[in-house]
């Protein structure tokens, strides 16, 4: 089974005069205006690598600037869904690494604030594993600016950070892309109340192409709720466009044992994708 990376789309890149890669096309101050940012090429230390960061908002005259380490090799930065990701994971990785993450985003208040940090492991992808494994979602309140030690940050209690994740969900349209930490923080929260608005959600994903955010939502439904026909085909959908057929045939031949004891008349693609090879 050969499966592809999904990993975070970057926004467009191109080369300053100076010769600094500048990451444009995201609104991070949530404006309605693109907004820019540069990060200069890592500088070796001896204790990791790092990169002077610069942020130039259409709101701000002045660009905010930040400096970000990393204790490897491995750091980037970038911006996607609106927020500022700085990554320190090694994604060229085809047989499994670290994940560690962290988001920003920006507080209304004249600052980039640390959001989330996310740790845990990639996909081994040639052991045909599909999405990150063992995953932390840590939320941060009230303002880490981008560029302090985000481990001196106090971590939000996990009560409120799953109702914040919540709260952040439903501000999100069906057919615009979760980010990755939020899928991982709504997946950890599946439980009969929320079932319903996890599982819509990751159709949703799945019906508008993004598909790692829909693996992860609709695995944890499954996990929680096999018994679920719809999670199951919605499940095997994503499989399906993921490229693995052989695992979307055996959840599509389920959905259908179950569908059977209902009136509910099943589609046309899961009969003629649920005949497993044998």
């Amino acid at each position: 089974m050969k499966i592809r990376a999904l990993l975070p789309i970057l926004a467009i890149l191109s080369v300053s005069a100076s010769g600094a890669a500048v990451l444009s096309g995201e609104d991070i101050n949530r404006d309605g205006k693109v907004d820019a940012l540069t990060q200069a090429s890592p500088t070796t230390t001896a204790d990791g690598v790092t990169r002077n960061v610069a942020i130039k908002l259409s709101s701000k005259a002045t660009p905010i600037t930040a400096t970000v380490a990393s204790d490897s090799s491995n750091l980037n930065v970038y911006a996607a869904n609106g927020t500022v990701i700085v990554d320190r994971s090694d994604r060229s990785s085809r047989d499994g690494a670290e994940l560690d993450y962290s988001s920003y985003r920006w507080d209304g208040d004249g600052a980039i604030c640390l959001h989330t940090r996310v740790t845990g492991s990639l996909p081994d992808q040639l052991a045909g594993e599909l999405a990150p494994k063992d995953v932390e979602v840590t939320r941060y309140p009230p303002c880490t600016k981008l560029g302090s030690d985000e481990l001196s940050s106090r971590a939000m209690p996990i009560g409120l950070a799953n109702r914040q994740a919540l709260a952040e969900l439903s501000t999100i349209k069906n057919d615009a892309e979760i980010p990755e930490y939020l899928a991982f923080e709504l997946a950890r929260q599946v439980n009969a109340s929320t079932v319903t608005s996890i599982n819509d959600a990751g159709y949703y994903q799945e019906r508008a192409g993004h598909l790692q955010s829909a693996l992860i939502l609709l695995s944890a439904v499954h996990a929680r709720f096999p018994n679920r026909v719809v999670a199951q085909l919605n499940l095997a959908d994503t499989y399906w466009e993921l490229g693995d057929k052989a695992g979307a045939c055996t959840l599509y031949a389920s959905y259908l044992s179950g569908i059977r004891k209902g009136k509910a008349v099943p589609p046309r693609r899961a009969i003629d994708r649920s005949a497993c090879p044998r």
